[in-house]
Order: C-alpha cells, then sequence, then structure tokens
C-alpha cells in the first residue's frame, strides 16, 4: 500500500510489469514482477489503471521502508505514515 506509480523514470524508481490487475471499486490490486522473479502486490488508487504486461514505473517512498539484515536485526524502522504526500496509494477514511 506504500507503493508509488510514478508516470515516468526517476532515480528512485524501478520497473515493473503487470501480471494481473483486481479492480476492487475504490482500490485496485497490482499483481507485479520486478527484475523478472520478485513478485509483489501493490495497492493502488482506483484511478490507476494500467494494462495487463504493461510496464510501469513504481517507488518505494524511503521513510516507508523497513529494512532487515540477513540475521533478521532491524536496520531501520518505517515512519508514521502522511497519506496525504502519496496520491497513488488507497486512503482509507475513518468514519
Amino acid at each position: 500500500e506504500d507503493i508509488q506509480v510514478v508516470d515516468s523514470p526517476t532515480a528512485s524508481s524501478v520497473e515493473a510489469h503487470v501480471d494481473v490487475v483486481e479492480e476492487l471499486g475504490s482500490e485496485n490490486l497490482l499483481h507485479l514482477t520486478i527484475g523478472g522473479d520478485i513478485d509483489i502486490v501493490a495497492r493502488v488508487n482506483e484511478a490507476i489503471r494500467p494494462e495487463l504486461d504493461d510496464r510501469i514505473q513504481i517507488e518505494f517512498p524511503e521513510e516507508r521502508v523497513c529494512l532487515f539484515a540477513a540475521d533478521g536485526e532491524t536496520i531501520k524502522f518505517r515512519e508514521a505514515p502522511t497519506r496525504d504526500a502519496y496520491p497513488s496509494t488507497q486512503v482509507q477514511n475513518e468514519p
């Protein structure tokens, strides 16, 4: 859910192959492959609708990434979310 779809390549984006698009109404789930062997699922706003087999650019916002060493030790915690900064992620409005 913290993955951003960007319009064009940037210094921090990676290319992803679109394997499946699940349209769920207020959000879409994008089943993606990165580098030919890394499978991920991105939850995005309903306005983001790539076609099957498209190649899209995605970014992982640095402040939302968690990093772990090979032994499982935490290297970096992610910061608290600020959804307003990420228009391509689905924002859940609470009643």
